[in-house]
């Protein structure tokens, strides 16, 4: 069951849609209120020139010691994403960005020896999509081999439509798994990614959990206390988590996430306290992939972020990525 397409406030939704789309008829002049704080951009962009160069580090960036991969720290997905809404946030003030859509991965970026990495984040106008919204697309760049890494859509929308209540879709015969064993034996996350508190059910047609929100403090330290996310790059990592945990519980693989086809939010309030996370399996292109829903709700039951087609890739040879597996590498080189 598609527990979005079967919420009971999806009439309600609708309508806040297409009030929504009579919002972008005119384009707002300037944003109301202060600009708008976007922890991840170093340093804030001047002008409206479509590239910005930036450098991540470790010292900046101290998130990446808690995403080591075979030794090396590598840039999340997830937190590529944020970094590239972002960019289309400075650079569209006036503008929510309600969605990012066709969000892919083609190379990660890896740190090797610990060395700063420098990127480019490219953002052009991209017209209006076939609903009338104006998007963007947005790059992350290699500076090195100019080529592009991460690629997505952003589509802006003058208010963020309020979520309809997420239905409960319930999985049989499901087993659960606590927080300790996720992160001290199936996963290799850090601490700063540790949002999974329980994992209430597990079966083979998806995963129920209950999470938390991150916050830019949580990733980037004491000098980002104030500040908010867009699409949390914590919550977004989550996903992918879950992933991996299925295919190693029931598959012996472990699995990498390598695109998103659309991450949708919903709702001007921060994200607070216990959310609860529904992920459903669909079927994938080919053997190796894994391709799921999945809609995050507030304590009040009401959706704040959804991801549709959500793809990861598996592979037996990442089993050696779970912190319990012998062939673990448990620092970063």
């Amino acid at each position: 069951m598609n527990a979005l397409a079967a919420a009971p406030g999806l009439s309600e939704y609708r309508q806040q849609l297409r009030q929504r789309l009579d919002g972008c008829s005119a384009r707002p002049s300037r944003p109301a209120g202060p600009a708008q704080v976007l922890p991840l951009l170093r340093p804030a962009p001047q002008g409206n020139e479509p590239a910005l160069e930036q450098s991540l580090s470790l010292q900046d960036d101290p998130y990446l010691m808690d995403h080591v991969v075979d030794g090396k720290p590598v840039l999340p997905m997830a937190v590529a994403l944020e970094l590239m809404a972002q960019r289309v946030a400075a650079g569209w003030p006036q503008w929510q960005i309600a969605e990012l859509r066709d969000a892919r991965q083609f190379s990660g970026i890896v740190f090797e020896n610990r060395n700063p990495r420098r990127v480019i984040l490219r953002a052009t106008d991209a017209g209006t999509d076939a609903d009338g919204y104006p998007t963007v697309t947005v790059e992350l760049i290699d500076v090195h081999t100019q080529l592009p890494r991460y690629r997505a859509t952003a589509v802006l929308s003058a208010a963020l439509p309020q979520g309809p209540l997420l239905q409960q879709d319930p999985l049989p015969d499901a087993v659960t798994i606590d927080a300790a064993r996720t992160y001290n034996e199936i996963l290799f996350h850090g601490e700063s990614f540790h949002l999974i508190r329980a994992i209430t059910a597990l079966a083979p047609p998806g995963i129920d959990a209950e999470v938390h929100p991150s916050s830019p403090h949580r990733l980037l330290g004491e000098r980002h206390a104030s500040g908010r996310w867009l699409f949390d790059p914590g919550l977004l990592d989550v996903p992918p988590q879950l992933a991996f945990v299925w295919a190693r519980e029931l598959r012996n693989a472990g699995a990498l996430p390598i695109r998103f086809g659309r991450i949708q939010r919903y709702g001007d309030e921060p994200l607070e306290g216990l959310l609860r996370l529904q992920l459903r399996f669909k079927p994938a292109s080919h053997p190796q992939g894994l391709c799921y829903d999945a809609q995050i709700a507030d304590a009040g039951g009401r959706l704040r972020l959804a991801i549709t087609d959500g793809e990861s890739t598996m592979s037996g040879a990442l089993n050696r990525l779970s912190r319990g597996h012998p062939d673990f590498r448990r620092e970063a080189g």
